[in-house]
C-alpha cells in the first residue's frame, strides 16, 4: 500500500515537471519558477511518504505506558526510631507509682494545712505545747538540723518525757520544736502513717526506724 501511494505521487511529480517544461519553454523566468515548484513538490512528496511510513509518536507513547510504579526506584519509607518502651517501662512505672502515692498522700493527709507552730518553752505550766494529737519535729539550735520526728495524742506530755530521757534528750535550751496539728477526729493509725511519711521525707538523725511508738 505504501509503494502504491509513492508511485502515484511520483507519477504526479513527473507530470507536473513535463507540463512545467512545456509552459516555460523559451522563457527563463518561467523555467526557474517551474524548477522551484518541482523541487518543492518533490520535497513535499518525500515528507508525506516518510510520515506515512513512520508510526505515530502518540501510539508509541501509549503502547509503552506502564501504570505500575517502578518498585526499584520508589522512595523508601523512613525507618521508625528504635523503641525505648522496654528499657524505660520499669522506670516509668516507678515514677507513676511514686506520683500516685504522693498525690494520694496530699489528698488524704490527716494533718492540718499551714505552717507549723514553733515552741521553745516546755515543760511546766508555761509550756506553749498543745495537748491535741499532733506531729512534732525537734530541730537542733546549734546547726538547725532535724534530730527527731514523733507523733503524740498529747505533745505537751510527750515532750516532757523526752526532757527527762537519759539518751538523746530534747530540751528547750538545745532544741526548737515544730508542731503540726492533726485534723479533728483523726485515728491513731492515721496519725502513725503521717509520722512515717514525715520520717521518710526528712530523714531525721535520731529516728532509728520509720515510725516509732509515740504516745
Amino acid at each position: 500500500m505504501q509503494n502504491d501511494g509513492f508511485s502515484e505521487v511520483w507519477g504526479g511529480v513527473q507530470k507536473v515537471y513535463s507540463e512545467g517544461r512545456t509552459w516555460a519553454k523559451g522563457n527563463p523566468f518561467k523555467a526557474s519558477l517551474a524548477i522551484v515548484g518541482t523541487v518543492a513538490l518533490v520535497a513535499f512528496a518525500i515528507a508525506a511518504f516518510s510520515r506515512s511510513s513512520t508510526p505515530s509518536s502518540s501510539h508509541n507513547s501509549w503502547s509503552n505506558f506502564n501504570p505500575k510504579p517502578n518498585r526499584r526506584h520508589s522512595p523508601k519509607k523512613p525507618e521508625d526510631p528504635p523503641s525505648t518502651s522496654g528499657t524505660n517501662s520499669a522506670e516509668d512505672k516507678t515514677k507513676a507509682s511514686t506520683s500516685t502515692k504522693t498525690s494520694s498522700t496530699k489528698a488524704s493527709s490527716p494533718l492540718q494545712r499551714g505552717r507549723p507552730s514553733k515552741h521553745t518553752t516546755w515543760p511546766g505550766r508555761d509550756s506553749t505545747l498543745p495537748t491535741e494529737p499532733s506531729i512534732y519535729r525537734a530541730y537542733n539550735r546549734t546547726d538547725n538540723s532535724l534530730d527527731y520526728i514523733g507523733k503524740s495524742v498529747n505533745p505537751r506530755r510527750r515532750l516532757g518525757e523526752h526532757f527527762r530521757a537519759a539518751s538523746n534528750p530534747i530540751r528547750p535550751d538545745t532544741h526548737v520544736v515544730d508542731i503540726i496539728p492533726a485534723k479533728p477526729g483523726i485515728t491513731d493509725s492515721e496519725l502513725r502513717e503521717a509520722e512515717k511519711m514525715q520520717i521518710f521525707k526528712h530523714q531525721p538523725r535520731w529516728n532509728k526506724t520509720v515510725g516509732g511508738n509515740g504516745r
